[in-house]
């Protein structure tokens, strides 16, 4: 298997720019990000009007830029774990797996949906048990074996994903579906305990690795994670992992209602333009 090699090329985050997503805004967004170095943007189909997804594949298409697509359930809607829903959460899902289908038909994207899929976003779930989650990641996975993608979850802060031990469930998932694989923030594995050298454990599996500090604190900020540790286990990883960053905005963290678990004082413009510089320094950005 081939690893990662440094410098790469790195994804921005759109959070870090502003909520809305459309053609036009996800334009600008790009261009101001590859000025700063990064390669393109991720983006959230569920901020997006989706009878707009090809024009805005189409605008990373211009730019000659990369994108990585995030979903997630949200948890004002359908339950992934609930007996009586989760079959209308798959099917809230489907736009973002088409979107990725779409994407990398284009050359835009890597085939996978990242994002914290296997949960329900920041919502007790009372009704957990294995046997659900299972159901929900068999269903997944199938999902990922329909459009021709992969499904990598992402395992969030105790906060925000109810899942009890969630890396080591998504990695489990993982090892006994084909299409499913594992996104690791590096501010999620923070709060459920874990590090560069956790990773090292799950690196077989993930697919999309994403910087992130500590309250989204740009990434020179001290706030306990050992980046340096993480650059350094970075070329173990596959080839065909994709490298992201994602700070947030303050307009982000107002609007979905961060402001206990993202303390940082640096906008998410200002964020982008520090951490493109930390990973440069570091021989991670091209």
């Amino acid at each position: 298997m081939k690893k990662t090699t440094l410098p790469t090329s790195v994804l921005s985050h759109s959070l870090a720019r502003g909520v809305e997503i459309n053609p036009d805004l996800i334009a600008d967004r790009i261009y101001e990000d590859r000025k700063l170095g990064y390669f393109g943007t991720a983006i959230v189909p569920a901020l997006c009007d989706m009878s707009q997804r090809i024009r805005i594949l189409e605008a990373f298409k211009d730019q000659s830029a990369d994108t990585i697509i995030v979903g997630f359930n949200a948890g004002s809607g359908p339950s992934p774990i609930n007996d009586g829903e989760w079959k209308a959460c798959l099917k809230a899902l489907k736009p973002s797996a088409r979107m990725v289908a779409d994407g990398a038909d284009m050359g835009v994207c890597p085939p996978v949906l990242v994002g914290p899929t296997h949960t329900h976003h920041g919502t007790e779930m009372p009704m957990w048990t294995q046997a659900r989650f299972d159901r929900w990641m068999k269903a997944l996975n199938k999902l990922g074996r329909d459009y021709g993608i992969d499904i990598a979850p992402e395992p969030l802060n105790p906060t925000e994903d109810k899942t009890n031990d969630p890396f080591n469930k998504v990695f489990f998932a993982a090892e006994a579906h084909k299409n499913i694989k594992l996104h690791w923030d590096t501010g999620h594995a923070f709060m459920q305990g874990l590090d560069a050298t956790h990773m090292l454990d799950y690196t077989k599996h993930i697919e999309y690795f994403e910087f992130a500090n500590v309250g989204r604190s740009p990434l020179n900020v001290s706030r306990g994670i050992d980046f340096g540790l993480y650059i350094e286990s970075l070329p173990l990883l596959k080839q065909r992992c994709a490298i992201g960053n994602e700070p947030f905005c303050k307009d982000v963290i107002k609007a979905f209602g961060l402001g206990n678990l993202c303390d940082t004082l640096v906008d998410g413009p200002d964020a982008l333009a520090e951490d493109a510089r930390f990973l440069r320094a570091r021989g991670v950005m091209v």
